[in-house]
């Protein structure tokens, strides 16, 4: 297993109705407690961005362009709760750019959005390809990927899937709050760059097993 562990954690994961206390505070103890990795962190703005977005688009039909400026805000306003959860244990500032990791030398950093038409899961990939790691942990509400939406009857779960065959099947126009299993523009430079996505659900011992390089419940994307 690589030193370094990047992760596209859901914004879903750290704020819907309510803050995510319980996962949070498990994810926190977790990651200090495996000391010989380097954790590159970078926040999605789940409900919170979508919230404000769909006020915007209800109220004015606001563009594109200030949509994704929202929805970088509360993926930075997600990576400053996390920054503070883990205090002097990570770097100072939230990171928006793969560049800036290079001139860090604390092993917890914390990501978040940086310019519209970009979704954390794109940065995800982008820090990875900076910091040579060929995988991405995509920590979200979902343990798997499935063959159609989750909530529908008779969705099945995939355990492991090639980038050719899921970028056909999940193919799709990105918009500004959409939902997908993992954003099709970061899936394609995944896969140009033979970066390995490995998608898991909000279960903490869960996670440990992905570190630790055992069988674990989700989706492998490779």
């Amino acid at each position: 297993m690589s030193d370094i562990v990047v992760i596209s954690l859901g914004g879903s994961l750290i704020a819907q109705d309510s803050i995510g206390l319980k996962f949070l505070s498990g994810f926190k103890n977790l990651v200090l407690k495996h000391k010989n990795k380097k954790f590159i962190i970078v926040c999605g703005g789940g409900k919170p961005a979508r919230l404000y977005q769909d006020a915007a688009r209800t109220v004015s039909g606001a563009r594109d362009r200030d949509l994704d400026m929202i929805g970088i805000l509360a993926t930075r306003l997600n990576g400053e709760l996390l920054r503070g959860i883990f205090g002097k244990d990570a770097h100072p500032k939230v990171l928006y750019y793969p560049k800036d990791v290079r001139k860090t030398k604390q092993r917890i950093i914390i990501g978040a959005g940086s310019r519209p038409g970009s979704t954390t899961d794109l940065m995800a990939v982008q820090f990875a390809a900076a910091n040579k790691a060929k995988m991405v942990t995509n920590l979200t509400n979902t343990e798997y990927v499935y063959d159609r939406h989750p909530k529908l009857k008779g969705a099945k779960p995939i355990k492991k899937i090639s980038w050719c065959e899921f970028n056909a099947k999940f193919h799709n126009d990105r918009k500004p709050g959409m939902h997908f299993p993992f954003d099709p523009v970061a899936s394609k430079m995944a896969e140009r760059l033979k970066i390995k996505v490995m998608i898991a659900g909000p279960n903490v011992p869960n996670f440990e097993k992905i570190l630790s390089g055992k069988p674990f419940k989700g989706t492998l994307i490779q």
